[in-house]
């Protein structure tokens, strides 16, 4: 138990000093104890919830957009609530389905800001997650793609015209680009794009006690500055398949 707390407390330090230092040096914002709120949903209505844990949080500017970076989870099976009154998902999703197997959340969320012309979200979720819904599928003539995600939104006529072949096909590409490390999910309003990494890895999960001594030795530590910047841009990198096609 005392081991813990030292590593707890050493890891808490490790990031403040040595990761945020990393990040820094390539331009880019770090608070290890940042985050999503629950505002940053609500603008979608993705969920209602009255609790998440977040750590982590990286944002800044990347090839010209403004995004946010952060490992998110729920704290308990039974968090999220869903109000079919107000929430599109309410609306479209069984809760029960949707908290067991998509927002019970545990992985990392990016967003970036966009200006996209969609009054309605649109939700692109991956076909693992066993959905019901009150609004009809909507369908595409792409096998590929209606095997690997499952399309919900209130406007199907906007959402054929927004999901165009060269946007489907950036969506699998992005999601083979993962190698199914984690099941991959998009949300697109006319103000935000987010990716949902379910499973994925928490950041920086591999820091190790044993990294404790480089703290006192900042010279030592940028020996490791390269692998975690390099896990950033790595993560980053989803976007780059949406950028020069939506013109964010």
């Amino acid at each position: 138990m005392i081991e813990n707390f030292y590593k707890s407390k050493f890891i808490g330090i490790y990031k403040d000093k040595f990761i945020k230092f990393a990040l820094n040096e390539i331009g880019l914002n770090y608070e290890p104890k940042g985050g999503f709120k629950k505002d940053d949903f609500d603008k979608i209505d993705i969920y209602k919830s009255s609790k998440m844990t977040n750590e982590d949080e990286i944002s800044g500017i990347y090839k010209g957009l403004n995004f946010k970076i952060s490992d998110l989870k729920s704290k308990s099976k039974n968090l999220y609530r869903f109000y079919t009154s107000n929430s599109i998902i309410g609306d479209i999703i069984n809760a029960y389905s949707l908290v067991a197997n998509y927002f019970n959340f545990s992985g990392i969320v990016l967003s970036c800001e966009v200006n996209l012309d969609l009054k309605e979200p649109v939700f692109v979720l991956d076909n693992s997650f066993n959905t019901k819904s009150k609004i009809s599928r909507i369908k595409f003539d792409d096998i590929a793609f209606d095997d690997a995600f499952k399309v919900y939104s209130k406007n199907e006529l906007k959402t054929r015209e927004f999901l165009s072949p060269n946007l489907i096909n950036s969506l699998l590409k992005t999601r083979n680009k993962l190698n199914f490390s984690a099941k991959v999910s998009y949300v697109f309003s006319g103000e935000n794009l987010f990716i949902f990494l379910k499973d994925k890895q928490v950041i920086f999960s591999d820091l190790e006690f044993e990294h404790a001594y480089e703290i006192s030795n900042l010279e030592i530590s940028k020996n490791g500055f390269k692998k975690y910047q390099d896990e950033i841009l790595e993560l980053l990198s989803l976007f780059d398949e949406f950028i020069n096609l939506m013109k964010f």
